[in-house]
C-alpha cells in the first residue's frame, strides 16, 4: 500500500487543501485549511502544488507509519516532532522509508500541517479533497462519508518528485504576532448602535471551548443588536455573528453559507490565518480598519506566501 498510517492518534485531524472555492451558491461549506499560511508553505518546501491535499492536525497527539519511501514536512504552531524516536525539526524536509515512525507530540502544539511529496490523494468532491464533516465530504474512500481521522486509518500518497522548485523555510515572525484582529465594519446602524459596535472594539474575549473548525465561539462582554432579528443573511469566514446571548462569533472555514444573526463585522482576510491558529483560552481583540486599509492588508500578507 502507498501511504501513510495512522498507528495512534488523539485529536482532530482531518485532510485539508484551498477548499471548495466557488461552491457556496449550492449551499456547500468551504472548508480548507484553517491556516492557509502554514499549508501553502509545508507544500513549498516539498514543491508541492500551494493548494495540494495536506493532514491538518489540531493539538498534536499523531503518530503515523510509512509504508512508502517518501519526503514530508510538519509546520505551523510549535510542537515537538519525533522520527523513530529522534527529535526531528518542523519546517524541514523529512525523508521517510517504509517502516519509519513520525509523531507529532500533544504537549505544547496547537495547529500543525503535514506535507507529503505529492499531496495526499484522497477522493476529490467538486474539486477539493477538503473534509467537511457538517456535510461529509472529502472523507477516506469515495470522499462521501467524511469524519475525523482515527487510528488505523491509512492517508493515500504516491512516490514521487517535486512538479516545482522547492522553497526553505519561512520566515516565522507570524507567530509571535499578538496585534488586535483587523475587522471591516458591516453594520451601517440597521442592527447595533454606535456604542454597542464601538464596545467590541474595547472589549478582549477569551475564545470558548465551544469553539470549532464552524466558528471562534468567544467569552467576554456581551453585544446586544437593536430589537430582535428576523432576517437570514449570508456569511463566510470572518464574519463576526450576534447571537442572542450577544456573545460574538466569528465564522472559520466549515462555517455554513447563511446565518440568522446579525453581523457586526468581517475578520479580514490578511488576518484568517493567524485566526485559524487560535485556540480556546486564548483572548483576542479587535479593531476596525477601512476598505483601503484591508486591500493594502492584503497585498502585504500575499508577499509572504511562498513563491
Amino acid at each position: 500500500m502507498n501511504g501513510l498510517w495512522v498507528r495512534s492518534l488523539q485529536s482532530l485531524a482531518l485532510v485539508q487543501d484551498g477548499g471548495r472555492i466557488g461552491q457556496r451558491h449550492l449551499g456547500v461549506t468551504q472548508g480548507g485549511a484553517l491556516d492557509p499560511w502554514a499549508m501553502q508553505w509545508t507544500n513549498a518546501i516539498l514543491g508541492n502544488a500551494p493548494q495540494s491535499a495536506v493532514l491538518e492536525l489540531s493539538l498534536g497527539g499523531l503518530e503515523l507509519e510509512a509504508m512508502i519511501e517518501t519526503r514530508v514536512v510538519v509546520g505551523g504552531t510549535p510542537a515537538k516532532l519525533l522520527l523513530n524516536g529522534r527529535a526531528a525539526q518542523l519546517w524541514q524536509p523529512l525523508h521517510l522509508r517504509a517502516g519509519d515512525r513520525l509523531s507529532v507530540s500533544a504537549s505544547g502544539a496547537r495547529r500543525n500541517y503535514l506535507a507529503v511529496q505529492g499531496g495526499f490523494t484522497t477522493a476529490a468532491v467538486l474539486g477539493s479533497r477538503a473534509m467537511t464533516l457538517r456535510e461529509g465530504l472529502g472523507g477516506l474512500g469515495d470522499g462521501l462519508h467524511a469524519r475525523p481521522l482515527q487510528r488505523g486509518d491509512f492517508l493515500p500518497c504516491q512516490p514521487s518528485t517535486p512538479v516545482r522548485q522547492a522553497e526553505p523555510a519561512p520566515p516565522l515572525d507570524a507567530f509571535e504576532d499578538r496585534s488586535p484582529f483587523r475587522v471591516l465594519p458591516l453594520d451601517r446602524g440597521q442592527y447595533f448602535s454606535r456604542p454597542t459596535r464601538r464596545a467590541l472594539f474595547a472589549a478582549n474575549y477569551t475564545l470558548s471551548m465551544r469553539a470549532d473548525r464552524m466558528a471562534c465561539r468567544l467569552d467576554g462582554r456581551a453585544i446586544r443588536p437593536l430589537g430582535d432579528v428576523n432576517a437570514s443573511f449570508a456569511v463566510a469566514p470572518g464574519c463576526i455573528q450576534v447571537p442572542p446571548d450577544g456573545q460574538p462569533i466569528v465564522l472559520l472555514a466549515d462555517c455554513q453559507t447563511m446565518g440568522g444573526y446579525p453581523v457586526l463585522g468581517v475578520v479580514i482576510g490578511a488576518d484568517m490565518a493567524r485566526l485559524g491558529r487560535c485556540v480556546p483560552g486564548d483572548s483576542l481583540n479587535f479593531e476596525p480598519v477601512t476598505p483601503g486599509a484591508a486591500r493594502r492588508a492584503w497585498a502585504k500578507y500575499v508577499q509572504t506566501l511562498p513563491g
